[in-house]
């Protein structure tokens, strides 16, 4: 099923090793605008860029993500981010 896209690329938005894909509620939050392409947040203290934006997606019993990165990013740690900044 392919992601409703804002802004970007889902599809190859995380090929990069810097990608992140944000919801449009994380967009707003952070960049007050619902394409920040190009942008920086630092999760974890590590820069990453933003690649896409996607619709809010509505929260489910197992899961309310809003956002991911490039799968060698994905640590425990990083999925369990509590601080991210503006760059």
């Amino acid at each position: 099923m392919p992601l409703p896209a804002v802004a970007g690329d889902p599809a190859t938005a995380l090929d990069a090793p810097d990608g992140l894909v944000i919801t449009r509620a994380i967009a707003r939050k952070y960049f007050g605008q619902d394409a920040p392409l190009g942008q920086s947040l630092l999760i974890n203290g590590s820069p990453l860029r933003v690649t896409a934006v996607i619709q809010d997606l509505p929260p489910t019993p197992t899961s309310s993500s809003t956002c991911t990165g490039p799968p060698a990013r994905r640590s425990r740690r990083w999925r369990r981010w509590k601080s991210a900044t503006r760059r």
